[in-house]
């Protein structure tokens, strides 16, 4: 039905706007781990998991510096 083509573009406008954000962070702002030593990821037997104590340093970049 028609359903099937409205699910089709909003999955490419969805993939678009996600782009668009991450693209934006990625040139406007730095990112860096508070404690880069620090294990990534909790291990629960078979199951890695991001570990919920790293912490994320994020810091807008002066106006000048865009890549």
């Amino acid at each position: 039905g028609l359903g099937d083509v409205y699910k089709r573009q909003a999955r490419f406008y969805v993939s678009v706007v996600i782009k668009m954000v991450l693209s934006h962070l990625l040139l406007d702002y730095d990112f860096k781990l508070e404690n880069p030593t620090a294990a990534p990821f909790l291990t629960f037997g078979k199951v890695r998991v991001p570990s919920p104590f790293m912490t994320l340093l994020v810091r807008k970049r002066s106006t000048g510096s865009r890549v």
